[in-house]
């Protein structure tokens, strides 16, 4: 079992400072990434044609999450991934089983740090989201 939830976001405007890639305004990046998030969501209920691969690059997902998946080596999305990814991009709730080893941690973890950029979270909003992981060691590989 894994939760996520949301906390609130502060009202207080924010400095937009630029990010290391071409410098883009943080909150620029964070617009045009909710845009495409929209534009390109599948249907709700559907999936990933399988057989065919997703690349995490093609997805919308922020420079520091995508130069994040590139340095750990993640290029190709598993199939569980494939299948969940846009939808929990577009906010949808996802219900999903699959192998251990699948992805499926990463496939939950990466919607939840995009919708925290792209909701502009920082650490003095507060808690911002929970993660509650089933045993002992999957809570300390996914902290980890």
């Amino acid at each position: 079992c894994q939760v996520f939830a949301m906390g609130r976001r502060s009202k207080r405007p924010r400095a937009g400072p630029k990010n290391s890639n071409g410098g883009v305004k943080v909150a620029e990046e964070a617009e045009m990434l909710q845009q495409r998030v929209q534009e390109e969501a599948p249907a709700p209920g559907t999936l990933f044609a399988k057989g065919s691969e997703l690349l995490f690059a093609a997805l919308p997902l922020s420079n520091r999450s995508q130069q994040g998946l590139e340095a750990s080596g993640y290029s190709t999305c598993t199939e569980i991934q494939a299948a969940a990814l846009p939808h929990a991009l577009a906010g949808r709730d996802i219900l999903g089983a699959a192998k251990t080893g699948s992805g499926k941690t990463l496939a939950f973890v990466v919607p939840l740090l995009e919708a925290l950029f792209r909701n502009s979270v920082q650490t003095a909003d507060g808690l911002a989201a929970v993660v509650i992981s089933p045993t002992r060691e999957l809570a300390i590989q996914i902290f980890e």
